[in-house]
């Protein structure tokens, strides 16, 4: 498997007032670090052969991302498992087509129209915590696993 998304848009995460933390450690500060954050943002590689990576894997923590109540941003192709769950549950800003001023235009959206994003995205918190909480997941797995 290639560095992605270790590498992916590394000069441009290194910019004012955004901030990229990679791994962090000791993983009892992401909680922190997610309270403080305003917005998630989840890339995905365009690139065909780096698709393969990420269509049927997704990060681990978007339910966590989801369950957050802040805006989450989806930049990558329709076919990622990570773009098709918030499609599903319709939730986040998804842009499934390599284009800069789409990018651009909903990072200006989302910060010239900050508080309207909070009040969209904050109701989709308690009914997603029900839908990806870990006893959900857990009673699923039983289910799909019995074989009574």
């Amino acid at each position: 498997i290639r560095d992605r998304p270790k590498s992916y848009l590394a000069d441009l995460v290194r910019s004012d007032g955004c901030f990229h933390h990679g791994i962090v450690m000791p993983l009892e500060r992401k909680y922190d670090i997610m309270k403080k954050a305003h917005c998630f943002v989840i890339p995905s590689s365009f690139e065909a052969e780096s698709h393969a990576d990420y269509r049927f894997s997704f990060p681990t923590k978007l339910p966590e991302l989801i369950a957050s109540g802040r805006p989450i941003l989806s930049y990558g192709p329709k076919e990622t498992a990570a773009n098709r769950i918030l499609e599903t549950y319709n939730i986040g800003i998804r842009i499934h087509d390599r284009s800069v001023p789409k990018l651009v235009d909903a990072l200006d959206n989302l910060v010239t129209q900050y508080q309207d994003s909070i009040k969209k995205f904050a109701p989709v918190c308690p009914i997603t915590l029900g839908r990806f909480s870990a006893d959900t997941v857990r009673r699923k797995l039983t289910r799909i696993l019995s074989f009574n």
